[in-house]
């Protein structure tokens, strides 16, 4: 059995990053995830910055509008064995408040 995850955040990141836990030992260290957030975007799962410039969250809802098919054809899926996991994620050089957080892939 496995399950799908997507990450999803509140404010303007790009959604193109996706998580899938499958089921294995669990192990007893909590494994930790980096992340770095951008403006619009996780730098590691598109493995490269954008660079987008941003100041606000309709900045971003543009952005991904316009360049989500093209990103989340070449962005990688992180995929993790079940298991404790601590998620570092940093955001860099973005002028706004964001936050984040894992949902099942159909959580409206």
């Amino acid at each position: 059995m496995f399950r799908y995850f997507g990450f999803s955040v509140i404010g303007p990141v790009s959604t193109a990053v996706a998580l899938m836990l499958v089921a294995g030992a669990p192990s007893n260290a909590a494994e930790v995830v980096e992340l770095t957030q951008t403006g619009c975007q996780f730098v590691e799962p598109e493995q490269k910055d954008h660079g987008y410039k941003t100041t606000k969250k309709a900045d971003c809802e543009k952005i991904n509008g316009d360049t989500e098919m093209g990103r989340l054809a070449g962005a990688q899926v992180m995929e993790l064995k079940a298991g404790d996991y601590v998620f570092r994620v940093t955001n860099k050089n973005v002028p706004y408040p964001l936050g984040f957080w894992i949902r099942e892939k159909d959580y409206n």
